[in-house]
């Protein structure tokens, strides 16, 4: 493959050019929320850390237009060759060419925030600088990026340190009509964000979000109790993890009503449609007797062709299958365990 993206199955293809000619369709728009859709894409590169078993926190700090995103990952593999020769190192090859397929190295699950991936190619090419600092615990690496291009060569210190990366990141003002993101739009989808990954800590400015009950505490959050239904005490509540063939669930439900409030969201983006997900769970409650106010679900695919950003409902056919028995199994247990 030759440095202009040239190859038999154009799975990798630079995209310099297009991105800074028309910013507005990768980051959906020139102004600050464009700047956010920058930020979920470094933050979502550490959420699949995480969802690999190798993070546990990601830090978010904005200072004026300066965004610093850090994980406490297994760190960027500098230490891999790039498939082109034009590239030294793997990073580089990442931060150059945007590719077809759902993530570039083929790892699974993989996930987006709100309206979907940009790779961090897109994000170089609209940005005045990246410097990438990120260590595998025996080796500490720095590289810097920038408009698109290699702006040094990567550095390598033999040093015991902790494990993680740091981005920090600044957009190529040129392009956009400011570089500050909104910061409560921000802060909004880190509190949200965090409830579908349990476990997961995340520091935004001075704040820290963490829940260990998941989409649980995000539907108390959401949950409105009529006022007749507000006397009765806490609603009745429940709360699944699970996954079976490749397809990890997490559910929670509140509440008694004559109709249910359906949230759902597949692989970190919300399916504004619904879906087979939603189908499954609606069977698995029908069959328990039980029409909860408020269910919420989300579903993450770890067959990489479901990788991608997910259309606004969800049309694999198993996952209904996945969804309805594990979720019912759950439910019979809870009911005969309440009897």
């Amino acid at each position: 493959m030759s440095a202009e993206g040239k190859s038999e199955d154009l799975r990798y293809f630079p995209l310099l050019d297009s991105v800074r000619k028309r910013p507005a369709m990768y980051f959906g728009g020139i102004g600050s929320l464009a700047i956010n859709n920058a930020i979920y894409e470094l933050i979502a590169n550490a959420i699949d850390q995480y969802l690999m078993g190798h993070a546990t926190k990601i830090k978010v700090v904005i200072d004026g237009s300066i965004i610093k995103v850090s994980d406490d990952g297994r760190g960027f593999p500098f230490d891999v060759n790039a498939p082109i020769e034009e590239c030294s190192n793997l990073v580089e090859f990442y931060c150059l060419y945007r590719h077809n397929l759902p993530t570039a190295d083929h790892h699974a699950p993989h996930i987006h925030i709100l309206a979907g991936g940009l790779g961090l190619a897109v994000v170089n090419a609209a940005s005045e600088y990246i410097k990438v600092k990120s260590s595998d615990g025996h080796r500490v690496y720095r590289q810097s990026f920038g408009g698109g291009q290699v702006r040094s060569a990567c550095e390598a210190e033999s040093v015991v340190s902790d494990k993680g990366t740091e981005l920090e990141l600044v957009v190529d003002r040129e392009l956009f009509q400011t570089s500050l993101p909104d910061m409560p739009a921000l802060r909004k989808t880190l509190f949200e964000l965090v409830h579908f990954y349990p476990g997961l800590t995340i520091e935004f400015q001075e704040e820290r979000f963490l829940t260990e009950r998941g989409l649980l505490d995000l539907a108390f959050v959401r949950y409105s109790p009529s006022s007749a239904g507000y006397s009765l005490g806490v609603p009745r509540q429940f709360y699944y993890e699970g996954a079976d063939s490749g397809v990890q669930i997490q559910v929670a439900a509140l509440g008694c009503f004559d109709s249910t409030e359906y949230k759902s969201w597949v692989n970190g983006i919300e399916t504004v449609e619904g879906g087979v997900h939603i189908d499954g769970l609606e069977t698995a409650f029908i069959k328990a007797g039980w029409r909860p106010k408020l269910a919420l679900i989300h579903v993450i695919m770890h067959d990489p062709q479901y990788a991608g950003p997910c259309k606004d409902a969800l049309c694999a056919p198993k996952v209904a299958n996945v969804v309805e028995k594990l979720v019912g199994e759950s439910l019979a247990q809870l009911l005969t365990d309440s009897h």
